[in-house]
């Protein structure tokens, strides 16, 4: 029986003294994720030592000051919609629209935010089309533009480590 609360005293100790070791060590990695973008790479990790409300309300605040709306946010379900119109994007193009889509997860020290997006694409009022945000060395296409305005929210992130990811959509 001694024995058997020795161990119970030791595995308790070795576990506290791993979750403090997790707990003070800096973000180093983003698990499944790469340091720069790669050919067809279509969603931004963000990484921070912040709760799921407080990374949220940042993104959401760096979009704003950037020009953009938040559609919705529910810090409950940890998840944000944010729209961008451009108008007269092109000679038959009436009208863009950048939609951004954040989720929260909880990591091991803070957040884990997803960042995904598309653009939506209005031809002379009446054909539509949505492309899918993704990486590409041409900035050519309206999903490499959809892109680098995500990048550039995320990289804005203070104190954040950025990664990337694809995903099938």
């Amino acid at each position: 029986m001694k024995a058997l609360f020795l161990s119970l005293i030791l595995a308790s100790s070795a576990a506290t003294d791993y979750v403090q070791t997790i707990a003070s060590v800096s973000i180093t990695s983003i698990v499944g994720a790469t340091a720069e973008p790669m050919k067809g790479t279509n969603t931004i990790v963000i990484q921070t030592t912040d709760s799921a409300n407080v990374a949220l309300k940042e993104i959401a605040r760096s979009m704003v000051l950037a020009g953009y709306s938040v559609k919705s946010l529910d810090n409950d379900l940890g998840y944000m919609v944010i729209e961008h119109n451009i108008v007269g994007g092109g000679i038959t193009t009436n009208n863009t629209a950048f939609v951004f889509k954040a989720v929260a997860s909880p990591a091991v020290a803070g957040t884990l935010l997803t960042l995904t997006g598309d653009a939506e694409i209005v031809y002379n009022n009446v054909n539509r089309m949505t492309e899918h945000m993704f990486w590409a060395k041409s900035n050519l296409t309206w999903g490499k533009q959809c892109f680098t305005v995500a990048e550039e929210i995320a990289k804005g992130y203070q104190g954040a480590q950025i990664g990337y990811k694809t995903i099938k959509r």
